[in-house]
């Protein structure tokens, strides 16, 4: 009994001492925790306190500055003062005060301190930060302006390396290059004493314009030489080439004078010599205007010589063509006028077709005197030959023009004949068809015609003879005659058609009354038929009287309706007109 109460009291006993182990491992393990992170907190202020600000704080103070980064500058010192010491002894305050509250145990409230503080912490870190960022990018600004300012001291010296390469190059200026050059390195030893006066802004602009005098340097030297080369060499060359030109077309006794061509080259001389004179100052611009205008006016001389050489190669062939055609136009317009007073009398004539060809003859009479002018220039070498030849130029199409008016009077004459000739031919014929028609009408000797048709041919008779009347009038009216003629040339024709049907139709009555007749005694039926056809036929109704010669056939050969009306047909085709 005694032995069970003892190891019930020593198992206790154990579970007492776990329980108080466990117990002081706990808060052990609790006050470690928050002393390691204190302790990380600590070494982040200490990493903080370690930047470089206070350092970059005192080179921006000796650095020069602008208005705005002076005022940039007092912000900082007066954040990083606050940083070192208001915030920093709050920070360090409450660091002490979690730090008693570990080792009195008291861990709840100590980890409601370390969240506080690890947020505090948290945003002095980022103000530092931000504090050294804008103080590493304010001592780069001045970095960058050194940089900038070298930079542009290493073009320059580049510029005058080439410049001394070149030297001859740039001749006559080098005296106004060298004067910029000077201008640089004066702006160059004032941008130095406002950096170090500490006036940035002002050194910014002086650098600004230095850029654009740098700009301006950097094209006259690339492109200076290749301008007086042009000026010195190539447009010289160029001058005495044309020059040359006109000298040898001067030689061949071309005239001139009105291009005024030694004037002009003299006073393009002097424009380059004057532009060379004026070596005080490098006016790209100027100097390029020179080049231009001399190109210019040098291929304007150059065009206007080849212009008077073309001109006298083309003005012989140009007056031989002139001659001739005014030869022509002259031949064909005396002809054209002598046949004009021919048929005149002969022909009725517009009334306005004498005066039009009395005035193109003036006109003709007035080319003929300008094209003797044009000869008399040019035989007596007295002419512009780009003037003259444009005169005859000028003359050659209204010539041709001319003589296309002329040749169209020639034809409408020609024309008035060839229809007269025309209506002669077609009055004959007329005569000639109204005669055939009355002689086939008498050789029929058909028993009756019908008034209209005797009427018909009256009509075309008398058409007839008023066409003759009218051939025989003078002067002939062609167009009024010609009107007429076709009217009744139409008639005469229906007539003849007219006339080649009735006849064709009345022999085929009688051949088919013929063919009947023979059964008209074995069918009463074919008597009836018979005898109308003949009556018809007596009355010179020659169409009922073949129908009913056709019914007669039709009543004894049923199928033989086709084959009359296809014979006939073909018989109406064949006929002779």
């Amino acid at each position: 009994m005694n032995l069970d109460i003892k190891i019930i009291v020593i198992i206790m006993v154990v579970i007492i001492l776990l329980i108080i182990t466990t117990v002081f491992g706990v808060l052990s393990y609790k006050k470690k925790q928050r002393l390691s992170k204190l302790d990380f907190l600590q070494n982040r202020i200490d990493t903080l306190k370690a930047l470089p600000v206070q350092y970059l704080l005192n080179k921006v103070s000796l650095m020069p500055k602008s208005d705005e980064t002076n005022l940039e500058f007092e912000k900082w010192v007066k954040i990083y003062k606050i940083l070192s010491t208001e915030k920093g002894d709050v920070i360090k305050k409450e660091l002490n005060t979690i730090e008693g509250l570990v080792y009195g145990r008291k861990f709840k409230d100590s980890s409601k301190h370390l969240v506080d503080l690890e947020k505090d912490i948290n945003d002095y870190e980022n103000q530092y930060n931000q504090l050294l960022n804008e103080l590493t990018q304010a001592t780069q600004i001045d970095v960058k302006n050194r940089e900038e300012l070298t930079n542009q001291k290493e073009l320059f010296r580049n510029y005058k390396k080439m410049y001394k390469t070149n030297f001859d190059s740039y001749t006559p200026f080098n005296s106004a290059i060298e004067r910029y050059f000077i201008s640089i390195q004066d702006a160059f030893a004032n941008i130095d004493l406002l950096l170090n006066e500490s006036q940035v802004d002002k050194a910014k602009i002086k650098a600004a314009n230095l850029d654009g005098e740098l700009l301006m340097v950097k094209d006259i030297l690339n492109n200076l030489p290749v301008i007086l080369d042009e000026l010195r060499k190539e447009i010289p060359t160029y001058y005495k080439n044309v020059e040359q030109r006109y000298n040898d077309v001067l030689n061949k006794k071309f005239h001139i004078n009105h291009l005024n061509i030694p004037s002009r080259l003299k006073q393009l001389n002097n424009d380059i010599i004057n532009a060379l004179s004026k070596n005080h100052e490098v006016l790209l611009n100027d100097l390029h205007t020179i080049i231009k205008d001399s190109n210019l006016e040098l291929n304007l001389i150059s065009k206007e010589l080849d212009e008077e050489i073309r001109c006298h190669e083309q003005l012989e062939l140009g007056i031989q063509d002139l001659v001739g055609l005014c030869i022509d136009a002259d031949k064909l317009c005396k002809s054209v006028n002598v046949e004009l007073q021919k048929v005149n009398l002969k022909y009725y004539l517009f009334p306005n077709e004498e005066d039009n060809l009395n005035m193109e003859t003036n006109l003709l009479f007035d080319c003929i005197m300008q094209k003797n002018d044009i000869v008399s220039q040019y035989q007596g070498n007295k002419f512009i030959a780009s003037d003259l030849n444009k005169q005859t130029l000028k003359l050659i199409p209204r010539i041709k023009g001319l003589i296309m008016a002329f040749s169209a009077y020639e034809k409408h004459l020609d024309d008035l004949q060839a229809d007269e000739k025309r209506l002669l031919d077609e009055h004959v014929n007329m005569l000639y068809i109204i005669k055939d028609c009355e002689a086939r009408l008498r050789i029929m000797n058909l028993p009756i015609l019908s008034q209209a048709y005797y009427q018909s041919i009256e009509e075309c008779k008398e058409g007839v003879d008023q066409v003759d009347a009218y051939l025989k009038e003078h002067p002939l009216d062609i167009i009024k005659t010609k009107s007429l003629s076709s009217e009744v040339n139409e008639n005469v024709y229906r007539l003849y058609d007219n006339s080649r049907n009735l006849l064709k139709t009345a022999q085929m009555a009688e051949n088919t009354i013929t063919f009947v007749n023979r059964y008209r005694s074995s069918y009463p039926e074919i008597e009836t038929i018979l005898t109308r056809s003949e009556i018809f036929f007596s009355n010179g109704e020659y169409t009922k009287s073949l129908s009913s010669a056709i019914e007669a056939v039709e009543f004894l050969y049923p199928e033989v309706k086709k084959e009359l009306f296809d014979y006939r047909s073909l018989q109406l085709k064949q006929a002779p007109m």
